[in-house]
């Protein structure tokens, strides 16, 4: 596979180009170097093959026929045409000048989209605003339907945060809540509009001790996650996005007696993991510890509440308010 600067794509061709060998130039600034097709350059030598044709068996008549829709403007077969199963990712790009170029969507970058030509897989980059209205929308709507189609980098700011504490002391014992939220800040820092994304987050913890207002059992052991899933609002280059998690209860048991031996547990926060998933595919994630969370398996059986507190939350779809959410 060659890549190659766009302003040195295009040059001269010979008479032995396929019917579909038509170039596009990527510089508006550069003269038209064009190669139409035999079927618009040499009408009576289409006709002739028309003629040709119509002397052939029937059957391969009719299967010409079935397979090349006629152009009605001048009865010629096209030249080229869609099959069934195309790749979604292979179009017909056509420039503001008319000209055709059978290409494959390899990426895209804001207003520029790197393709490769069919013909010879040559790989290069073209601005969206070259491009008729047409193919300027394909393109886009190829962006925004694959999520491999745009680099999605977002920026993550993750601060912990103690939001309320309670406790509890009778007979040598105490019992003590700490309620844990995590404020969220994200970025877009990709010069593509993200748009149609999900935002899954865990929050990571060991569950070690659990109890009522006056007696302690075990918990559920390390490691456990709760979160839930929220829709990113539309997001530009350089758009935020600031949401807090709802709070994860964290129990701490500590019983002191006068005689005999001491017991002391504690739950343990060990960090928040982050997803930015599109169409089902994580385009970027986040851990704010690697350490402990990097070889953990992503949890997505629990379905909890969320509830959005933040300057943009009218961004967003607000769940109903229940009784784990008040």
């Amino acid at each position: 596979m060659k890549s190659t600067a766009s302003s040195s794509l295009f040059r001269v061709g010979t008479a032995a180009m396929s019917l579909a060998a038509v170039c596009l130039c990527a510089d508006a600034d550069d003269p038209p170097v064009i190669k139409k097709t035999r079927a618009e350059t040499s009408k009576n030598e289409s006709t002739d093959s028309e003629r040709s044709g119509e002397r052939r068996s029937e059957e391969r008549s009719q299967s010409v026929q079935q397979n090349s829709p006629a152009d009605p403007g001048s009865g010629l077969i096209a030249a080229t045409f869609a099959p069934a199963t195309q790749d979604p990712d292979e179009m017909t790009l056509v420039d503001l000048q008319g000209r055709s170029l059978d290409a494959r969507l390899i990426s895209a970058n804001g207003e520029v989209v790197k393709i490769q030509r069919l013909s010879d897989d040559l790989e290069f980059e073209l601005r969206l605003d070259q491009l008729d209205e047409v193919s300027a929308r394909r393109v886009t709507n190829w962006i925004e339907r694959d999520p491999d189609a745009a680099d999605y980098s977002m920026k993550f700011e993750v601060e912990k945060r103690l939001s309320e504490s309670d406790s509890f002391e009778a007979g040598g014992r105490s019992l003590k809540t700490n309620q844990w939220v995590y404020d969220v800040k994200l970025t877009n820092v990709t010069r593509n509009e993200l748009k149609g994304a999900m935002l899954e987050y865990r929050i990571i913890f060991d569950d070690k001790v659990a109890f009522t207002r006056t007696s302690a059992f075990p918990g559920k052991g390390p490691k456990q996650q709760e979160g839930e899933e929220v829709a990113l609002p539309e997001m530009g280059f350089n758009d935020r996005a600031e949401f807090t998690t709802p709070s994860v209860q964290l129990h701490t048991y500590e019983y002191s007696p006068t005689r005999g031996q001491k017991d002391f547990e504690r739950d343990k926060l060990l960090g928040i993991w982050i997803r930015i998933t599109k169409r089902g595919e994580v385009i970027d994630e986040f851990r704010s510890n690697e350490a402990v969370l990097g070889d953990l398996a992503w949890d997505a059986e629990e379905e909890l509440e969320i509830e959005v507190v933040d300057s943009f939350k009218k961004n967003f779809e607000e769940p109903e308010e229940t009784e784990s959410t008040r």
